[in-house]
């Protein structure tokens, strides 16, 4: 059974990023918006982690919702938060489509 209508409470707005040059050719990275869906927003504080070649804080996400275009490397804004995008997984239920979406988010 796919996730109920009740649970999804947060507006989430799903970007992308795009690469293009200024001026001087130096790359410029604009988040672009694809969808703003509603999902239910769970999270996971984690502690000190090393993610690439960054120490910090960090929370762990996961968001679920209906059919998405989420993709790793995406962020979702909810909440006054930023979600990098790590994983998504889409199971195909009878009654409807639910997408998982895990991700994480530097705090400090």
């Amino acid at each position: 059974m796919s996730i109920s209508s009740g649970v999804m409470r947060h507006v989430c707005v799903l970007k992308r990023a795009t690469s293009s040059a200024d001026d001087v050719g130096q790359p410029i990275k604009t988040w672009n918006t694809l969808e703003t869906f509603w999902a239910r927003v769970l999270s996971f504080p984690v502690g000190e982690q090393l993610i690439g070649e960054q120490t910090g804080a960090y929370m762990n996400y996961t968001i679920t919702t209906r059919k998405t275009a989420a993709e790793p490397g995406d962020r979702i804004e909810t909440e006054g938060h930023t979600i990098e995008i790590r994983s998504v997984g889409i199971k195909d239920f009878i009654d409807g489509i639910e997408a998982t979406i895990e991700g994480v988010e530097r705090v400090s």
